[in-house]
This record gives structure tokens, C-alpha cells and sequence, in this order.
């Protein structure tokens, strides 16, 4: 309907678009994975993960944690009495928690684990 090429996204109220997304064109097979992926982070979004198990991503496993975001189309979370002050945990450089866990996968897509 608005002629936008998105196969699967992950979306967020702070966001203005997509967070995550896929695309037509993306031919990747996942058929052995139950849940399919969302994609890579969007134009003007970057996305990193914090709490991950460094055990786990030096035996070979993929990253899993606690998905932050930021860039021009991400707002902030205010408080009912912050209105003045803007800052949040962890948003010192601008990044601001989603409050969903995300597996990076080798390719460079993000699986959404909980949210």
C-alpha cells in the first residue's frame, strides 16, 4: 500500500520507520531456523547489543543480548517528571534501550528472541 519493499521488520515505538528489515531481494534460506530473521538495522539506524556472553561468541556461538539503538529517527524515553531532562539509562551516546533481546547472526541479521 505505501510501496515499501519490507519482507520482515521489527519496529519500535521510539522509531519513526523500521528498526530492523528485510527485504525482497534478500535470498537468504533459513528453512532450518524456526524463527526467520528481521534483517539488519535500517538506513540512519545503528543497533549493538550489550550483555552478551563472551564464552559463547569465542566458542564459535552468535551474539545474543539486550538490543540498543540510535540514530536521527530514534527519540528518547521520557518519565512523567523529565520532561526538562531528557537522559536515560545508557544514553550517554545517544543509545536507547528497545527492551527486547536479539541474536546478530553470522550474516549480519538480527533474530528477535523476546520481547
Amino acid at each position: 500500500m505505501l510501496s515499501v519493499p519490507l519482507v520482515n521488520c521489527f519496529t519500535h515505538s521510539l522509531v519513526l520507520g523500521p528498526v530492523l528489515a528485510s527485504h525482497p531481494l534478500d535470498l537468504q534460506d533459513f528453512s532450518q531456523v524456526a524463527d526467520g530473521h528481521v534483517g539488519p538495522p535500517s538506513v540512519n539506524t545503528e543497533a549493538k547489543l550489550v550483555g552478551v556472553d563472551d564464552a559463547l561468541i569465542e566458542n564459535g556461538g552468535d551474539p545474543v543480548g539486550m538490543l540498543l539503538i540510535r540514530g536521527p529517527s530514534v527519540g528518547k524515553l521520557l518519565g512523567n517528571s523529565d520532561y526538562v531532562s531528557v537522559e536515560s539509562e545508557g544514553d550517554k551516546e545517544g543509545w536507547a534501550p528497545t527492551g527486547v533481546r536479539a541474536r546478530i547472526q553470522t550474516n549480519g541479521t538480527f533474530q528477535v528472541i523476546d520481547t
